[in-house]
């Protein structure tokens, strides 16, 4: 037998995956939209609770944006954890305008889970990828752990 050619199906591994709830790592050719990413890089006056400068530093922002249409492998890595806090962001806004206070309640233990899984990620891929001259990477690593308190303590 091939690895993956099993035809034995794990019940826990074949339920499907909750989308309302999960955050999922954003590929080249699968962003958040881009109504979505406007309105919190560029949020309205009145909107600016959730944009993404109210979490994270300019320090942050800029090396996001930097590196946001760097054909280099080496430093993509910062735009992605862009969008991945970009995500959670958009995620921490869909959940504190929800209603219902179990629902509520009940997606705020996941989402913050998913801060501390997204914190992690971001670590190690900072870790991976080449820093801007002049910039040190542990400097870096302390903005984003900023970033993603800041969006945990939030929820």
């Amino acid at each position: 037998e091939c690895f993956g050619k099993s035809k034995h199906v794990d019940p826990v591994v074949s339920t499907a995956l909750d989308t309302n709830t999960a955050i999922l790592s954003p590929t080249r050719e699968a962003k958040l939209s881009s109504e979505t990413i406007d309105g919190l890089v560029n949020p309205n006056e009145e909107d600016t609770t959730w944009a993404l400068g109210s979490f994270a530093s300019n320090f942050l922002l800029d090396l996001f944006e930097s590196n946001s249409n760097n054909n280099d492998l080496s430093s993509d890595g910062f735009a992605h954890i862009g969008q991945l806090i970009l995500s959670l962001i958009a995620k921490l806004k869909q959940i504190a305008s929800e209603s219902d206070d179990g629902t509520k309640k009940r997606h705020s233990k996941t989402f913050l889970l998913q801060c501390i899984r997204v914190k992690g990620h971001g670590e190690e891929t900072i870790g991976l990828c080449r820093a801007p001259i002049g910039i040190q990477k542990k400097t870096i690593v302390i903005e984003w752990r900023k970033t993603c308190e800041r969006v945990y303590k939030r929820a």
